[in-house]
């Protein structure tokens, strides 16, 4: 019977948790009640790993019980691992604010190993959020703590490796050496180091020696990784380092060994259901068949490919779906709990209330009449007071359960925004990728197949003009006039249409997330336009500011065979511009009549 993780952990949590009431409650000794914090502390640490939520929960609950005066040591291991939860949950700025926070406090017991720790926290952080500068100033700053302590070597080799992996991103490639070089003599040297930081330095390494186009000593490294991981019996690891592998012996034009370590790779990898490694895989294996020409082969794959990606975006939206639906649930229930609990004490008052009353209608038969008034009118009104709590816990549970349904909505829609992005990433990145390879591959002296070659430029440019419509970077990184402009160029180049801008200069003050529903808008109608307008004139004009109470809107028209509105029906277009629209809080009215274009008036309170 398989056992998870959490239940092994379950029962020495509960323990340690039982330790520290009683410690709280009886000890006269600082030290028996931090220790069983620290011990608790680092059950939630490891549990990033399989609860991150849970481990949270049991971080943030420890804060309350610090003994005052607080000890400096303990405080700053619970920020520390408050930093790496929130890190693993996604949440980084929150997380930056945490490691800092325990930064400053170890730098009140001047430890020079524990800054070192938490300066590499920082650095890795700093370094995922593509803050290079910040990240390599931690990262060399806990190297000099380090070495000051002569703390353990592992440490110092992350330090070393992470600042070489930064230099040879950024394209610093002598920096990039020295630091690789000193993680790897540090592996080499010292006995505290595993068999896995040697596997991370290598492979670190043998991007680097990609990158320098040495494919001889990439592939090398990369096969001494392998002998390592074959000792390890690392089969999840294996299956990403031959692919790796693989790639390296492709782009040292080494294609038969390169389609053997491929197919190896796949192999394990749908075998141990690894679907992201199977989906590189998989497209690595296309590029490959597309150059040796392999050209049935290179359509199956690819088949392969895409199926392997569609089942991986459903289990990564069912994912978001349940986890939404969890929250809301979790929510819900605690309402209702809440409710109920009121519910009880309102009856057991009411029982108690009603007992009170009989025993005084028994002891005082003089004055009967009277209390028996005196009871029913207090009865009546303590009622009424219970009746109107109900009512307030009724109406705050179904405000709770608004509140839930919109966050549940607007999570889904931002998990959509997200998917868009990532479609965009991949269909420019990856199959534009591909046809541009088979586009050179056709261009051999023995192949006389330019009408193919002029098909697959224009399916690049159509590829590559759904990923910019996908993509919401134009709109965030350039606002939304630059976002219209750049659509006027596409519609005017792919459509032979004139496109007329008139923007007021306040329109990139719209906030980001109002302005790419916008651009979705405008989007959905020009869409509209091309498919059924027939139209040869597109015009937008837009009015309004973002200042306090004022409304901005926006003027789109065609000069198309237009339409009778109310007698044509709603297609998926419609309803998404309808949608939006409604997302903002905003108004839209359609003016079409046959012959005469059509008119779309957009209403928002900026």
């Amino acid at each position: 019977m398989n056992v998870h993780p959490y239940n092994i952990l379950s029962k020495p949590i509960i323990l340690n948790l039982l330790a520290l009431l009683l410690l709280c409650l009886s000890s006269r000794s600082q030290q028996p009640l931090l220790d069983s914090i620290n011990q608790l502390n680092i059950h939630a640490f490891k549990l990033q790993y399989i609860d991150v939520d849970s481990g949270l929960k049991l971080n943030l609950s420890l804060y309350k019980s610090l003994p005052n005066p607080t000890d400096i040591l303990t405080l700053s291991n619970l920020q520390s691992v408050s930093g790496t939860l929130y890190q693993q949950k996604g949440d980084y700025d929150i997380a930056v604010d945490y490691f800092q926070k325990s930064l400053d406090n170890r730098k009140k017991l001047s430890s020079p190993r524990l800054l070192g720790n938490i300066r590499i926290n920082l650095g890795n952080l700093y370094y995922a959020l593509h803050q290079y500068d910040k990240a390599i100033v931690n990262l060399r700053l806990s190297t000099i703590d380090l070495s000051i302590s002569q703390s353990s070597d592992p440490q110092l080799k992350n330090a070393f490796n992470s600042l070489g992996a930064i230099f040879a991103y950024l394209n610093k490639l002598d920096s990039a050496e020295k630091y690789f070089m000193k993680a790897l003599a540090i592996v080499d040297s010292s006995d505290q180091c595993s068999d896995q930081d040697r596997i991370d330095v290598l492979c670190n390494l043998a991007d680097f020696y990609m990158k320098r186009y040495e494919w001889d000593i990439a592939e090398q490294t990369i096969k001494n990784v392998l002998l390592i991981q074959d000792t390890l019996n690392d089969q999840n690891g294996k299956a990403w380092v031959m692919h790796k592998l693989g790639i390296v012996q492709m782009e040292n034009n080494d294609y038969d060994k390169s389609q053997f370590t491929l197919i190896n790779a796949l192999k394990i990898a749908q075998r141990l259901t690894l679907l992201e490694e199977e989906k590189d895989i998989s497209s690595s294996l296309t590029s490959l068949y597309i150059l040796t020409n392999q050209t049935n082969k290179a359509l199956e794959q690819k088949s392969h490919y895409k199926m392997v990606s569609d089942l991986l975006y459903k289990r990564k939206l069912k994912k978001n779906i349940q986890e939404t639906e969890a929250k809301y649930q979790l929510e819900k229930h605690e309402a209702a709990r809440i409710l109920s609990e009121e519910k009880a004490a309102r009856s057991n008052a009411e029982a108690k209330a009603g007992r009170q009353l009989n025993y005084v209608l028994f002891g005082l038969l003089f004055i009967v009449s009277l209390s028996g008034a005196f009871g029913y009118r207090f009865y009546q009104q303590k009622r009424y007071i219970s009746q109107i709590k109900l009512e307030v816990k009724e109406k705050q549970l179904a405000e709770i359960q608004a509140k839930s349904e919109a966050e549940s909505i607007k999570a889904m829609l931002n998990g959509q925004e997200h998917e868009r992005n990532r479609i965009a990433r991949d269909l420019h990145d990856r199959v534009g990728n591909l046809l541009a390879t088979l586009k050179l591959s056709l261009r051999r002296e023995d192949v006389n197949l330019n009408p193919q070659v002029e098909l697959i430029d224009e399916t690049v440019k159509e590829v590559r003009e759904i990923a910019e419509n996908l993509s919401s970077d134009q709109v965030n990184n350039h606002g939304l006039i630059q976002a219209l402009a750049e659509l006027k160029q596409n519609v005017e180049k792919s459509a032979g249409i004139q496109f007329q801008l008139y923007l007021n200069e306040e329109t990139d003050k719209l906030d980001k997330s109002l302005a790419l529903e916008v651009y979705r808008i405008v989007q959905e109608l020009v869409s509209n336009t091309l498919k059924h307008a027939k139209a040869s004139i597109i015009s937008i004009q837009t009015n309004g500011t973002n200042g306090t109470n004022q409304e901005f809107n926006l003027i789109y028209e065609d000069n198309g065979i237009g339409f009778v509105a109310d007698k044509v029906q709603e297609g998926m277009g419609s309803r998404n511009i309808r949608s939006r629209v409604e997302f903002v809080n905003g108004k839209y009215h359609i003016d079409s009549q046959p012959g005469r274009g059509t008119i779309v008036i957009l209403d928002i309170d900026a």
